[in-house]
């Protein structure tokens, strides 16, 4: 018996290689889309949880603000126009920080919010019962990649809806009305809400970058606290 031997043609070669490649094409397209997804899940989780971390440290900061009323405790809360170490204006204010390690940044100490030259969102604090306050600071950088940074102060009405007191120097702000980026020291009150607008860059350096997006996305966040004054305290049920 005579055996008959099958020889591929090189036709048949070059086909069979090209439907190859085009399945491997699909398979190593379809996990390089699958990768960038889930990197781009890993960015929002982190992303999410620097925001919710900030809103809690933000909170924190605001419900300790020292009260103007307490004639016993340094009352400071305004605002400072960009410097050469900000790039936006920055709220200067007293507040509670606790216990703390180190003593001198126990209790009421002094912080200032604001964006710095690295385009980081920094909370920096002096001591209040320093002998030399400026050699002794905290910096905290609460998030990174802030693009924009803007404040709005909203002035609660007067107790019994009185008319508005009339003040040429300005030493009292206007009732029921929102300050942008301004509360000047003069003023000596506490505003009743706090609002912080930011622009973050996400940042995509470490991921695999899909080919449609050019720049990282500008994610804008807003957020709101609240802070009781004497012309408008805050009462919880009992």
């Amino acid at each position: 018996m005579k055996l008959v031997r099958n020889h591929f043609t090189l036709v048949e070669t070059l086909i069979a290689l090209t439907l190859l490649s085009l399945l491997l094409s699909m398979i190593f397209g379809f996990f390089r889309e699958l990768t960038w997804w889930d990197q781009q899940n890993a960015i929002q989780e982190k992303f999410d949880f620097q925001m919710r971390h900030l809103e809690s440290r933000l909170q924190s900061l605001f419900s300790h603000t020292v009260h103007e009323a307490d004639s016993t405790r340094k009352f400071y809360f305004y605002t400072s126009p960009p410097d050469e170490n900000s790039k936006s204006a920055s709220i200067v204010f007293t507040f509670d920080n606790g216990v703390h390690v180190n003593p001198y940044f126990s209790g009421d100490v002094l912080g200032r919010l604001y964006v710095d030259t690295h385009k980081r969102l920094c909370l920096v604090i002096w001591p209040l019962l320093s002998d030399n306050p400026h050699q002794t600071v905290l910096n905290e950088v609460l998030v990174e990649n802030v693009e924009g940074l803007s404040f709005k102060f909203y002035s609660p009405p007067l107790p019994g809806k009185r008319p508005a007191p009339v003040d040429p120097q300005k030493k009292n702000p206007e009732p029921e009305k929102w300050y942008e980026d301004e509360w000047l020291l003069s003023f000596s009150q506490l505003p009743a809400i706090v609002q912080i607008h930011l622009e973050i860059e996400k940042n995509l350096s470490d991921t695999v970058k899909e080919p449609k997006r050019i720049e990282p996305p500008l994610v804008k966040w807003t957020s709101a606290f609240v802070l009781p004054t004497k012309y408008h305290p805050l009462t919880l049920p009992m």
